[in-house]
């Protein structure tokens, strides 16, 4: 007998992990999230190791990345590919994530200071503007 394997609704899996319906759907769309075969019903079905695959979706989404570059990410779990070319592909990817992400750490930083620069600027007019 063949047993059937867990599965959580669309509903389920927007609880879980906090992302709307819409953008699993749209996530679904763009390739990035596989659904099991719907059931009877024609509702979507998940497995349960969407669930991961959201986090590391909403953590490059909130780090800045756009839909293209984590669909490449992504896609480095390609299982057309033999198991080195999918490391290799994965580490590189990893690497360029990093260096991204530290380009866009020292942008931030830059940006601080010029805020901060800007701010001291202002509290000064301000001050000399009520003296």
């Amino acid at each position: 007998m063949d047993k059937l394997q867990p599965s959580l609704s669309i509903r389920e899996v927007s609880q879980r992990s906090g992302c709307a319906a819409s953008a699993l759907r749209y996530y679904e769309q763009e390739g990035l999230l596989a659904a099991l075969p719907r059931i009877p019903t024609a509702s979507r079905r998940y497995s349960p190791q969407v669930l991961h695959t959201l986090e590391v979706i909403n953590a490059l989404r909130e780090a800045g990345f756009g839909i293209g570059e984590i669909k490449a990410f992504l896609g480095a779990k390609r299982p057309d590919e033999s198991l080195e070319m999918r490391l290799a592909r994965t580490m590189q990817m990893l690497d360029d994530l990093q260096s991204t992400l530290n380009q866009r750490r020292a942008a931030l930083e830059k940006a601080e200071s010029l805020l901060s620069e800007w701010r001291k600027e202002i509290q000064a007019f301000a001050a000399s503007q009520t003296q």
